[in-house]
């Protein structure tokens, strides 16, 4: 499948809306669209190349003290992006 980006939108329910009125393909995380999928509205192909990256990032007050459930969340995460 050959990609021609038309847009970049924001908005998961207007992406949402447009696939329901079959006006293109989307490039979404798989949870987004799992009960879509899952009765049939949509179908999913896994990308393999090439190879999509995404960061992930936490901003926090640079001023305030980081709680304890904010130091576990970006442990959490570091571990994960390993």
């Amino acid at each position: 499948m050959e990609l021609k980006p038309v847009y970049e939108i924001d908005s998961i329910p207007i992406v949402q809306e447009l696939l329901h009125r079959s006006a293109g393909s989307a490039i979404l995380p798989l949870p987004v669209f799992r009960r879509d999928i899952d009765r049939g509205e949509f179908k999913a192909a896994l990308i393999v190349a090439p190879e999509i990256r995404r960061d992930l990032v936490i901003a926090v007050a640079g001023k305030r003290r980081h709680s304890p459930a904010l130091e576990i969340v970006k442990a959490a995460l570091k571990s994960a992006a390993l």
